[in-house]
């Protein structure tokens, strides 16, 4: 069995080595990093965060889900955003 942490400030790696060792299995969160601002939130800006996310937490033996964020007030910008 294992938890899952739906809250999760993702700002340095070793966030996976304190988890695995309290039972939880899965973390769900957003940021950017190591970064002042990733420090309120859970959520990570735009795909170029998001994909880059993803990439950092492929060699970990853990279940990832990431939120995100965004807006505009142009509907072009958005569907751009969606393509990516």
């Amino acid at each position: 069995a294992g938890a899952i942490d739906s809250h999760v400030h993702f700002i340095c790696p070793q966030l996976v080595e304190h988890a695995i060792a309290s039972g939880i299995t899965t973390l769900v969160g957003g940021g950017t990093g190591p970064a002042t601002g990733t420090r309120a939130t859970t959520c990570s800006p735009g795909p170029y965060h998001i994909r880059f996310t993803i990439e950092a937490t492929d060699e970990f033996p853990m279940n990832f889900g990431f939120t995100g964020k965004g807006n505009t007030s142009d509907e072009k910008d958005l569907s751009n955003v969606l393509v990516e």
